[in-house]
C-alpha cells in the first residue's frame, strides 16, 4: 500500500471529508490496518474530475478511485464480496451519503437528500469470552475476523453465503447463537461471558 493511497485533497469540501474519512474507516475495519488503494490514489475532489475532462460525477461531494486494492470489493459488485459491497453502502447510509458507481473503477459520492433525517445506525454485537476460542489465534475459516486488544471481532455472516465453505467446527455454535440474537457481529473479549451451552476451552 503506498502512503498516498488514502491522501485527502486539500481543496475537499466538510461532506466530502467526512465521506472520505468513512470510506477509510469501513476499509480497514474490513481489511486491517494494511488496507489501501492497491497503489492507486483514491479521492478526488468533483473540481479536479471535471478538469480531467471526466464524464461522470462531476456533480457530487466526492469521487473514490477503487481500480484495485481494498476498495475494489467494497464499491464493484463484480467482486462478489457482498460483506464488503453492503457494509460500504449501509456505512455511508447512516452518515447521510450515498454512492452510484460510474465505471467498473470510480465511482461518485453524494449527500442523501434525506440526510437530515437519517438516524444512527445501531446494530447488535454479542460479547463472548475468549474462553469459547480454541487457542489465543484461532483460524476463523471464511468468516471475517478483527484482531483487537483483548481479543477478536468476527463478522456474521448469513448460512446461504457460506455454503460450500468450511466453517471451523468450535465457531459454528457461536455463529448460530449470534443469529438467534439478531446480532451483526462477535465479539471475542477475555472479559466476555462464558455461556453454558457453548464449548470452553482452557489455554
Amino acid at each position: 500500500m503506498s502512503a498516498n493511497d488514502f491522501r485527502m485533497p486539500q481543496e475537499l469540501n466538510f461532506a466530502g471529508l467526512s465521506a472520505a474519512e468513512e470510506i477509510v474507516s469501513l476499509c480497514k475495519m474490513l481489511f486491517g490496518p494494511a488496507a489501501g488503494g492497491g497503489g492507486c490514489r483514491a479521492f478526488y475532489t468533483p473540481e479536479e474530475w471535471k478538469a480531467r475532462g471526466e464524464e461522470y460525477g462531476c456533480d457530487s461531494i466526492l469521487i473514490v478511485c477503487h481500480d484495485g486494492g481494498s476498495l475494489a470489493p467494497m464499491f464493484n459488485g463484480d467482486y462478489e464480496d457482498d460483506l464488503a459491497y453492503q457494509t460500504l453502502r449501509r456505512g455511508l447510509e447512516a452518515k447521510g451519503f450515498y454512492v452510484e458507481c460510474c465505471t467498473s473503477w470510480y465511482s461518485a459520492v453524494y449527500r442523501s437528500a434525506k440526510a437530515a433525517q437519517v438516524k444512527p445506525q445501531v446494530e447488535k454485537i454479542l460479547v463472548l469470552s475468549t474462553g469459547h476460542m480454541p487457542s489465543p489465534c484461532p483460524v476463523f475459516g471464511p468468516l471475517r475476523a478483527v484482531s483487537h486488544e483483548f481479543g477478536f471481532i468476527v463478522f456474521v455472516t448469513e448460512r446461504d453465503a457460506l455454503e460450500g465453505t468450511k466453517v471451523p467446527a468450535w465457531l459454528q455454535p457461536c455463529l448460530e447463537v449470534a443469529r438467534a440474537q439478531g446480532c451483526s457481529h462477535i465479539n471475542f473479549d477475555e472479559s466476555g461471558l462464558l455461556l453454558p451451552e457453548l464449548q470452553r476451552w482452557d489455554w
